[in-house]
């Protein structure tokens, strides 16, 4: 629903020495309702989609070795974990390769029909 108590969303890649490689900037998101969020990460980019409206790409190059083996959602990790989300989540789809924009709206469709949101 709500994202961060200051009510934002954002993406953080770090390598595996720590530095960031990406530091995706917030996006206000204030909604109070339920609400369909994707994050697309292509590698090269992050795209931040809400409710079927493109938010913001933020393109990166990947430096140092990235293990992309963990994923945290609702809150931020730095050298402690912190900023909580307020959430609840309907539906999670992770999948193992790209999908075509097809595929993700139609993910997007059947998240929104389960939480009652309007695409």
């Amino acid at each position: 629903r709500r994202y961060s108590s200051g009510g934002r969303l954002s993406s953080f890649i770090r390598n595996d020495t720590g530095l960031f490689v990406v530091d995706e900037p917030q996006i206000a998101f204030t909604e109070s309702s339920a609400s369909v969020v994707t994050t697309v990460d292509t590698g090269t980019s992050i795209k931040s989609i809400i409710n079927s409206i493109l938010k913001r790409v933020t393109n990166y190059t990947r430096a140092g070795t990235v293990s992309v083996n963990n994923t945290t959602i609702g809150a931020s990790i730095s050298t402690v974990t912190g900023n909580y989300s307020a959430m609840s989540i309907y539906s999670l789809i992770i999948t193992k390769s790209a999908l075509t924009d097809a595929q993700r709206i139609k993910c997007e469709r059947y998240a929104a029909s389960k939480a009652g949101v309007q695409l």
